[in-house]
């Protein structure tokens, strides 16, 4: 029988600013080969980290507590994919009230310029927590939504 066993590396990897109710998401938005770190939080502010250290030994160095002036509203959540294909990531932004806003990357994989795109509407629970995979092989990002309802919300990107 297959086993994981989870040890605790760091109990102190980031140490948040401010807020609480943090909600991670990692992805390489400057194009060196390592995650960087985006953190929602309760205030609906979102935290950028960028990872100094390397992929082997990641050290996330606080850009911004209050990064491009996002604020969600209550309760930021954010998410990480190319959700346009272009080669770089987008940011989505999950709310409690709010719903969902994309940051379109107009920059490059290099070095990212997010973008509100207002002409995003997806209607979803409050307190959205939004995630992509490419869960029918089809090579694009669908989406799953958590929220205050219970369950998830399952949208098939078709376009």
């Amino acid at each position: 029988m297959w086993s994981t066993r989870w040890v605790i590396a760091d109990d102190a990897a980031v140490t948040i600013t401010r807020g609480r109710n943090t909600t991670p998401a990692l992805g390489d938005i400057d194009g060196d080969g390592d995650l960087d770190l985006f953190v929602g939080e309760s205030s609906g502010d979102l935290n950028f980290y960028r990872n100094d250290g390397g992929s082997g030994s990641p050290r996330f160095v606080l850009v911004s507590d209050k990064y491009l002036d996002i604020d969600a509203g209550r309760r930021s959540v954010p998410s990480l994919t190319d959700i346009d294909g272009d080669g770089d990531l987008d940011l989505v932004l999950g709310s409690e009230g709010e719903g969902l806003s994309l940051y379109r990357n107009d920059g490059t994989a290099e070095e990212a310029e997010f973008v509100l795109d207002d002409s995003f509407s997806v209607t979803v629970h409050p307190f959205a927590a939004p995630t992509f995979a490419d869960v029918d092989a089809d090579g694009d990002a669908d989406l799953f939504v958590g929220g205050i309802a219970g369950g998830l919300l399952f949208f098939e990107n078709r376009q």
